[in-house]
């Protein structure tokens, strides 16, 4: 494995793994999340299978770049405005996320991957395969959403744990605490993670690069970015779609949303998985993105 930064104004940071030369995965991971957000499993069946996967710690987490100045806009207020197709002035847009993630392919000096994201990780995914078709070979989305305001909302109790603002922590202990809760609200019922593993998977987030004020700036360029189902409809990459049953944060129709906007696509939906990617699942899940990435479409939707 190999630790990589970008050269930018705002450097991102990116770890490399796999065989030398295989052909890439690039992986976009959730709201406040990091690259290590991916299970070690999951990553090891794609080497496995000749693959070489690049994992991305996007703008404000992790180990990447923070953005700098400028107010973050009350989440509520945005969706208010969002609503008249009025500008709240977030500090930036998925779009320049999008473009976060061709620079790690520029910087590799690679032409094209398989692009996987993950929740606000599929947005930006959709977002790079409308602005990069050259560049994506294939397009795999987990548990995310085209923005569309007509679809569910999640539970008012999701949506408080989502844009709610927490007090500054006091100390590491106090957010991995927070972050646990948050998790055992959306994780997947009975899916293999234990309290333990929760805690040491939160605890060395926190220590890597957990950012509370970037959190909000990522949010606030999922808001400022709205309705993405222009820039989804446009996109011909071949597109798995996977979502869980029991998804508490996207529900189940925003997933059944970016199938019916990606002409071509399939969907998978996964009985009883919520908002994460639980053990007991990665088997199933890394043997439908290899299906996938190998060109099996005997399931493609028309």
């Amino acid at each position: 494995m190999s630790e990589h930064r970008t050269s930018g104004e705002i450097p991102i940071a990116y770890e490399v793994d796999g065989p030398d030369g295989a052909p890439v995965i690039m992986m976009l991971n959730g709201l406040g999340m990091q690259l290590t957000q991916w299970p070690q499993s999951m990553l090891e069946a794609f080497h496995d299978a000749g693959f070489r996967t690049v994992r991305v710690d996007n703008r404000d987490v992790g180990l990447s770049g923070r953005v700098t100045g400028g107010k973050i806009p009350n989440p509520w207020v945005q969706i208010g405005l969002g609503l008249f197709g009025l500008s709240a002035g977030a500090p930036y847009s998925l779009a320049d996320m999008a473009d976060d993630a061709a620079s790690v392919l520029d910087d590799m000096g690679i032409e094209k991957a398989h692009v996987l994201g993950l929740s606000m990780g599929g947005i930006i995914s959709q977002m790079f395969a409308a602005r990069y078709p050259q560049r994506t070979e294939t397009l795999t989305l987990f548990m995310t959403t085209t923005g569309n305001r007509s679809l569910p909302l999640p539970s008012g109790e999701a949506r408080k744990i989502l844009m709610g603002r927490d007090p500054e922590p006091a100390s590491i202990d106090e957010v991995v605490d927070r972050m646990v809760a948050k998790w055992q609200f959306f994780m997947t019922a009975d899916g293999g993670m234990s309290l333990e593993e929760l805690r040491a998977f939160h605890r060395a987030a926190a220590e890597r690069g957990m950012d509370q004020e970037g959190w909000q700036r990522q949010m606030a360029a999922i808001l400022e970015t709205g309705d993405l189902r222009k820039h989804s409809r446009t996109i011909k990459a071949p597109t798995l779609v996977i979502h869980g049953t029991e998804d508490k944060l996207v529900p189940t129709a925003a997933g059944k949303d970016v199938h019916a906007n990606i002409e071509g696509s399939r969907l998978e939906l996964i009985e009883g998985m919520g908002h994460d990617l639980p053990p007991r699942l990665h088997g199933r899940l890394s043997d439908l993105v290899l299906s996938h990435l190998k060109g099996d479409r005997s399931q493609a939707a028309a």
